[in-house]
């Protein structure tokens, strides 16, 4: 029996790619530093550590220790901002949903590719720190997404096996750690990846929201 259940946080327990996105488009702006991507070759990056996302998607001239310091330290104030989470759209009845999940006797975390203050802030902003045992953030590992540090440290935790575990994403990277670590993967379209994206992966479930899982 399946007894833990982690959850990603951006684009499962809230709609919030297009604030990334926003966020990051605005701090290269703001920087003064070319971005010259798409929206989806910045999207396929999500749940990594930001850091290493600056890295990526800056041109080879640009990596320079202090425009990578720039833009971090622009990035994060940008997540940390009173308006971010308002901006988010919401999953309605989340709440319900992860209380029910509670009532059947899982166990629930998160790990994201947060940090751990931003992760704390959100979930209690959006009023369900209750519902987790344990919140692990990108500066709680030494190696995040698509590492499988995050899991098998919850696994530690829980003291629930890997592979009993389901992990919940909505992007690559997540299938991607969740394949590694060998857990059950569920993606939900309410964020990263399409159905057509999700299939191809070969996940184990996919739904339109987290709310839609059958757990």
């Amino acid at each position: 029996m399946r007894k833990l259940i982690l959850f990603d946080f951006d684009g499962v327990l809230v709609r919030s790619n297009h604030c990334h996105l926003r966020n990051m488009r605005d701090t290269f702006d703001e920087q003064g530093v070319a971005l010259n991507v798409g929206d989806a070759e910045i999207t396929k990056h999500f749940g990594k550590h930001y850091k290493i996302i600056i890295h990526e998607l800056l041109d080879e001239g640009q990596r320079t220790p202090e425009v990578k310091k720039k833009l971090g330290e622009r990035l994060r104030k940008g997540f940390e901002d009173e308006g971010f989470l308002e901006s988010c759209e919401k999953i309605d009845g989340l709440f319900e949903f992860l209380l029910g999940l509670k009532e059947k006797g899982y166990e629930l975390g998160i790990a994201s590719g947060n940090s751990h203050y931003v992760l704390e802030r959100w979930v209690s902003g959006l009023g369900i720190r209750e519902c987790f045992g344990l919140l692990i953030g990108v500066d709680d590992v030494k190696e995040g997404k698509p590492h499988p540090e995050m899991i098998l440290k919850a696994s530690r935790y829980f003291k629930v096996p890997a592979a009993q575990i389901v992990y919940v994403g909505d992007a690559r990277n997540d299938v991607l750690m969740a394949k590694s670590a060998g857990s059950v993967c569920a993606v939900v379209l309410s964020g990263v990846l399409s159905r057509e994206d999700a299939e191809g992966l070969c996940v184990d479930m996919i739904a339109d929201d987290v709310t839609k899982l059958d757990l």
